[in-house]
Formats: C-alpha cells, sequence, structure tokens
C-alpha cells in the first residue's frame, strides 16, 4: 500500500490487522513516522558522500539498541552493514 500522507497511514494501520508495517522514505518522512515506530531497519554504507539530510543517529540514543548487526559487505569499493535497532 502507499500513503501519501500521515492520515491515510494512519487509517490503513487503524483497517488492517497485519502487525507488521513499514515506512520507507526520506529524512523528512523517517523523522515524521520515528516515534511510531519500534523497530528501525537500518542500512550503514561507509563512504563518503555528499548528502544534505541524515537520519538521527541510533548508536547515539538513548531510546534505541542494536539488536543485529550483519558482516561486513562490499560492493564496488563501498562497505556497508545491515543494523536492526529497537526501541528500549
Amino acid at each position: 500500500e502507499v500513503c501519501r500522507s500521515p492520515d491515510d497511514l494512519f487509517k490503513l494501520v487503524a483497517d488492517t490487522h497485519d502487525d507488521d508495517l513499514f515506512v520507507i522514505g526520506g529524512q523528512e518522512i523517517y523523522s515524521l513516522f520515528l516515534p511510531f515506530c519500534d523497530t528501525a531497519y537500518i542500512t550503514k554504507i561507509y563512504a563518503d558522500g555528499d548528502a544534505d539530510k541524515y537520519i538521527m543517529n541510533f548508536d547515539t540514543s538513548s531510546e534505541w539498541e542494536l539488536a543485529y548487526k550483519s558482516d561486513l559487505f562490499f560492493y564496488d569499493n563501498i562497505s556497508f552493514d545491515f543494523n536492526i535497532y529497537k526501541r528500549i
């Protein structure tokens, strides 16, 4: 399902019986919905990039703890890993 507003999402959540819903978007979308999330799936890319937006640093947050960290992967000289954080 695609939701185009917070109201659309909350209506979908109220109408569904699915416990697993995922919010996918950019920094503004993540910041808007993060207070409603209990799990965050974060891919960390270890490369110098020229980004102008960033999501919060879960490693420095007292509200989240690292529940899983994958091995380090490499693709085209870029390293990355997959992380799962749980709200404390």
